[in-house]
């Protein structure tokens, strides 16, 4: 059986499982598009940061070779 939560129309209670479910689906389904987009958004900036790192990286050992030929 299925309970209505108060002040939560898109929201019901299984009496069974005490488990609270959104009957709204395309809010569900919202939610789930947007929380993958910011997730994928922190994966690319981590993927830059590492990219930047690395390019510091090149840049100083050309600096070092660099001084050596000097």
């Amino acid at each position: 059986m299925k309970l209505k939560v108060r002040d939560y129309p898109d929201l019901v209670r299984d009496s069974q499982s005490k488990a609270i479910i959104n009957t709204n689906r395309s809010a569900m389904i919202q939610h789930i598009e947007k929380r993958e987009t910011k997730v994928s958004i922190q994966s690319l900036q981590e993927e830059i940061n590492v990219i930047k790192d690395e390019f510091q990286e090149i840049k100083e050992l050309l600096r070092q070779i660099a001084s050596r030929n000097h």
